[in-house]
């Protein structure tokens, strides 16, 4: 699978990783932004982080 943070105001991707957990944990080393950011999934084609943390297992 392959997970991209996207910055919301710019709308464009930031980082990309096979990893969910390390897709998480970029958006945590950036707490002040971590509001701007977004998980795409583009397996599942959606944002919405609930189903991609319980298609993932996590």
């Amino acid at each position: 699978m392959r997970y991209t943070v996207y910055n919301k105001a710019m709308k464009r991707p930031v980082f990309q990783t096979n990893n969910l957990e390390e897709a998480i944990n970029y958006t945590r080393r950036h707490p002040r932004k971590s509001r701007r950011h977004c998980i795409y999934d583009d397996k599942l084609k959606t944002f919405d982080i609930k189903k991609i943390r319980l298609a993932a297992g996590i």
